[in-house]
């Protein structure tokens, strides 16, 4: 440890220059062009429902686009720091598009005009999600970017069917008082589980930041729930409390090595208030995980855009890549730790389009305990993606899930059924130690648009099962559904960007399931 800790601080002081070639050509003014949401749909002669939403939002201030960018007045013209930029201001929750022009004004200088389109930040209003017989609903009242400053306050009260009741507020920012740091404060009050949590964090914001650091708390009190055939049998209480701290440092640009150090501390206490019960024999011991860390990733990558893979029309911001990254984290007495083990994770990954209308990924992440010279809890998580676009409004997607563990705790369970991906089935119908998950969707986007409600549809196809350590299963085994779906496309929301609303049968059974949610069952953004 000690001497990954000085070839880090080693590392970290050398300086490592960005290969970037500028330009002579310098940069004379930035014009920040700031649209409303429905600008664009009154130029095409849009009634007064636009003009009188656009009153009631406020648009996004000048310096909140302005702080995003990677230059200034004066700055030799770089293109890597123009488009940088634009994708920055893109991820902001409450900007739906962002381009630029450029100006030749001399020989040796340009103007720069950067255009920022708001999407609608207000939503006051009732929701719902679920499947498999289980359903929650939501009235929530959320604002993304209140007064323009870029800051977002949700409040949420949620009812369900399975008493999961209670309420969640959340407050953040992504630049703290104008600088890079972004924070993130959490109250939640569910039936199920209460507490809160806080995070500040420095992100690698752009190719060239070469310092990424953040601390987070959270605390848990909670219980865990134990199903057989979608039905609870067991259910015990824990409190959680989790602590981390973290630095890295970068090297490089698109062939990138990032090495870091960590700090953690995790709590879990259990207990069973209910002592008639049978099954306490399930109750993990009380256990604290406390020490020192180190991580190491190494990967290369290259950005682009597409539209309708995810989302209505919008640009989609993608990166090809190539990742493997490795985590190791020692826990023992000399840190207050009372379970002495060594954590280790390793995750590799890639997102590739190897033609125009045809993107793959795959993420694997491997991790364990090792115990003197035992190793336990031990799990594997496997999954892939492949998108086929045959045409601009129509997309053939497939993805695979797989999840083992071994030599878990008693109480360890993976379930599955209508809301996580047997959209046919009830939900947590299936539960077990190992997981293998299919589904294949063939998504229909359609030029109608009813207000900026864009309308697609879907069909589908899963299958799945779950299975316990020993148990020997084949393909036989799996469950499988098909259905059908509508697809909403809210173009001008920052909250939800796609509704679905599902019907599904399963094969082996004679019942049909009504599911709905706000954004899609799989798609690429954990590929990235």
């Amino acid at each position: 440890m000690k001497k990954y800790i000085l070839l880090f601080i080693i590392l970290s002081l050398i300086t490592v220059q960005r290969v970037s070639v500028y330009s002579a050509t310098y940069i004379r003014e930035i014009e920040i062009v700031r649209l409303n949401v429905f600008d664009k749909e009154l130029e095409n002669g849009g009634n007064f429902i636009y003009r009188l939403a656009n009153k009631f939002h406020v648009v996004t201030r000048d310096r909140i686009i302005r702080q995003e960018l990677l230059f200034n007045k004066g700055d030799p013209f770089d293109s890597e720091h123009l488009e940088q930029s634009i994708r920055n201001i893109r991820t902001l929750p409450f900007i739906g598009d962002a381009t630029s022009n450029i100006k030749y004004v001399a020989d040796d200088s340009i103007d720069i005009e950067i255009i920022a389109e708001d999407l609608w930040t207000t939503t006051i209003g009732i929701s719902g999600e679920g499947g498999g017989g289980q359903y929650n609903f939501t009235i929530y009242a959320n604002e993304k970017n209140t007064a323009g400053l870029g800051l977002g306050i949700d409040v949420n009260l949620q009812f369900t069917t399975d008493d999961d009741n209670g309420y969640l507020i959340q407050i953040s920012d992504r630049r703290l008082m104008g600088t890079r740091l972004m924070y993130d404060l959490i109250l939640r009050d569910f039936s199920y589980s209460r507490g809160f949590g806080v995070l500040l964090y420095h992100p690698f914001y752009s190719p060239y930041a070469r310092w990424n650091y953040g601390i987070s708390f959270n605390v848990q009190d909670a219980k865990q729930r134990l199903f057989y055939q979608g039905q609870e049998y067991f259910r015990y209480d824990y409190d959680y409390k989790d602590f981390q701290v973290h630095l890295k440092r970068a090297y490089g640009m698109y062939n990138r090595f990032e090495s870091g150090l960590l700090f953690k501390y995790c709590r879990n206490d259990y207990s069973d208030r209910r002592s008639e019960s049978l099954d306490f024999q399930l109750i993990p011991e009380n256990e604290t995980f406390s020490g020192p860390g180190v991580n190491l990733a190494l990967s290369i990558r290259r950005y682009f855009t597409a539209t309708y893979l995810d989302e209505f029309g919008t640009i989609e911001d993608l990166t090809e890549h190539a990742t493997i990254r490795a985590t190791s984290i020692w826990s023992g007495p000399a840190f207050n730790g009372d379970y002495e083990a060594t954590y280790l994770e390793v995750e590799s990954g890639f997102f590739f389009r190897p033609t125009q209308n045809l993107y793959a990924g795959f993420k694997n992440t491997y991790s364990n305990f090792i115990a003197g010279s035992s190793r336990e809890r031990i799990t594997n998580t496997m999954q892939s993606i492949l998108y086929y676009k045959p045409s601009t409004y129509h997309l053939l997607a497939g993805r695979f899930f797989s999840h083992f563990a071994w030599r878990q705790k008693p109480s360890y369970q993976i379930v599955l059924g209508g809301i996580n991906g047997l959209r046919g089935y009830p939900d947590r119908y299936f539960e077990g130690a190992k997981l293998a998950l299919m589904n294949a969707e063939y998504r229909i986007f359609t030029p109608v648009q009813i207000l900026t409600v864009s309308l697609g549809g879907a069909a589908f196809f899963d299958a799945g099962y779950v299975w316990d350590d020993g148990e020997s299963v084949d393909i036989t085994d799996l469950k499988k559904d098909v259905g059908l779906g509508l697809r909403f496309g809210l173009t001008k929301s920052s909250t939800a960007r796609i509704v679905c609303f599902n019907v599904a049968r399963a094969l082996d059974q004679d019942h049909w399931y009504i599911s709905f949610r706000t954004g899609n069952l799989f798609g690429l953004a954990r590929y990235q």
